[in-house]
């Protein structure tokens, strides 16, 4: 086999920004999760996950769809929702999901899946701040609620929205 063999296979990753002139939008506070994607999530009729990324000043990188589920679940995995924020090299991301029902209490399978992303983000050590569920009533946090959990124990005091620019 000669050494060009595995040419055929290469691959190029790189990160490309959609507009040449890009608008900076930094998030310091849950609310500033639910004024930008409110407007999508709060009109659909089954669940969205959604994972913004974020520089280290909490400046968002993008926005991305994870997965469309049904009313009433939307299947997430930690390599689907890892693969953008690595290749976009985010230092942090906020999880955020829709309930289509209005009833903004996190299930069962909120709270474990959060433990899940959490876990995985601290191998690649990429910070997850937050996992917000959203509904046309409001918005919830479960870093407010203390929920926001890595192997069953609180980071709440790990993280923080609020850094410094």
């Amino acid at each position: 086999m000669n050494n060009t063999f595995y040419k055929h296979f290469q691959c190029k990753v790189q990160l490309v920004w959609e507009k040449k002139k890009r608008e900076f939008y930094v998030i310091n506070q849950p609310s500033h999760v639910y004024t930008l994607v409110k407007d999508e999530l709060i009109k659909k009729d089954r669940e969205i996950c959604l994972s913004i990324l974020l520089t280290a000043r909490n400046a968002v990188i993008g926005i991305e769809e994870i997965s469309m589920g049904t009313m009433d679940c939307c299947i997430v995995t930690p390599r689907e929702l890892f693969k953008s924020a690595l290749l976009a090299n985010a230092f942090a991301l906020i999880l955020c999901h829709n309930h289509p029902s209005g009833d903004m209490k996190p299930s069962e399978e909120d709270i474990k899946i959060t433990e899940r992303i959490v876990d995985a983000g601290r191998l690649l050590n990429i910070e997850v701040l937050d996992h917000l569920i959203i509904s046309e009533k409001g918005f919830i946090s479960l870093k407010e609620m203390n929920r926001l959990t890595a192997s069953g124990r609180s980071i709440l005091s790990t993280f923080s929205y609020n850094r410094k620019m």
